[in-house]
């Protein structure tokens, strides 16, 4: 099998990836037209030009979260709980528009709406990891979340690993294969899983 071919035939989708940060990009914008809107709806109290100049910015700006997200390792995020992950990205989310907050002032003099920006940032703490979520389900639905995993050891604890495993889909490692020093297990299989 090749590299990412595994001894049972499963196939890690290298564009998944690719997927979930044209997701996160997507929500990203959505969020920021949200936030738009909102800052349009008040604009009658506190009035501001709602230009370009002033979205055009905060729209470059939020790309800098998939960066961030990328570099935390959530692309795609195999082996990461439910819980770790929800933090890191509203760990992600904080730090790069409290970030973007503080370019906007100490750079920029002020020139991005900050209504905008506060309001696509609390839409973003809920949408990105609404979206993500929504995506992940999709592709186990489909079979093509996960990347394949071999197991060193075939004693009872791999049997209760490969079961945490497939009882969880979420976690996105799928047991293809098993490694023992006992070679006389080899071609066995414990839950189905080939001892190779």
């Amino acid at each position: 099998p090749n590299e990412s071919q595994g001894v049972q035939g499963y196939r890690e989708r290298r564009w998944v990836p690719w997927l979930m940060l044209v997701g996160d990009i997507v929500a990203l914008e959505f969020c920021l037209y949200l936030g738009w809107l909102v800052r349009a709806a008040v604009n009658v109290w506190f009035p501001i030009p709602l230009d370009f100049p002033v979205y055009g910015g905060i729209t470059a700006g939020v790309l800098v979260l998939p960066v961030a997200f990328f570099l935390m390792g959530l692309y795609p995020g195999y082996g990461i709980s439910e819980v770790e992950r929800l933090r890191q990205q509203e760990t992600g989310i904080t730090i790069v528009f409290s970030s973007l907050l503080i370019w906007d002032y100490l750079a920029q003099d002020g020139a991005w709406s900050r209504g905008i920006l506060l309001a696509t940032w609390v839409f973003a703490a809920f949408l990105v990891p609404i979206t993500y979520s929504f995506l992940r389900q999709l592709l186990i639905r489909l079979g093509h979340w996960g990347m394949p995993l071999i197991i060193v050891g075939a004693r009872d604890t791999a049997e209760n690993l490969i079961s945490i495993l497939r009882g969880d889909a979420r976690i996105g490692l799928q047991p293809v294969g098993i490694l023992d020093y006992d070679s006389s297990l080899i071609g066995k299989t414990v839950a189905n899983v080939p001892i190779v």
